[in-house]
């Protein structure tokens, strides 16, 4: 996670919350205490994402509460790629957009060389990747291929009960 978060925010604003962390660790240590900051903060969402979640925000204001800084730490310090071939044989399946700011390609195609069989990744292309983070609280889901390949995933590995 500090990899992709470095990358998703620039080095400079990385720093800043690691300073912010080390503070708030000192506080949790003196009072108990973690500080709350909203996760759009943290999350640094692309400026289209940001205004998207704050027009959900209105029209569903308990949909992503504040966090606190102890758990903007334990998201920097998960490291998914030490767990990723633990996974085995649970099957995994790995999909991004191929213009997605939240999760680059390049993330998931790092975490899928490191899983185990049986594993699939798809780089959905920028005409199938219409889903956004937000909106699809508002009704706008998936695309149908998008939703064709969830479901496919879904009936190959989770057998239905009888």
């Amino acid at each position: 996670m500090e990899r992709w978060y470095r990358g998703l925010v620039g080095y400079e604003r990385y720093l800043e919350w690691k300073r912010r962390v080390e503070e708030d660790r000192s506080r949790r240590i003196s009072t108990g205490q973690s500080a709350y900051v909203s996760a759009f903060d943290f999350l640094a969402f692309s400026q289209r994402e940001r205004q998207e979640w704050e027009e959900v925000q209105k029209e569903f204001p308990g949909v992503h509460p504040d966090i606190t800084i102890e758990t903007v730490e334990k998201y920097l310090e998960y490291k998914p790629e030490d767990v990723v071939d633990k996974i085995s044989p649970r099957p995994i399946f790995f999909v991004t957009a191929e213009t997605s700011v939240i999760v680059p390609p390049d993330e998931s195609t790092f975490l899928y060389e490191r899983a185990k069989e049986p594993k699939k990744l798809w780089i959905m292309p920028s005409h199938t990747a219409s889903f956004r983070y937000a909106t699809h609280l508002k009704g706008h889901g998936y695309s149908e291929p998008a939703a064709r390949a969830f479901i496919d995933w879904y009936k190959q590995w989770i057998p239905v009960e009888s």
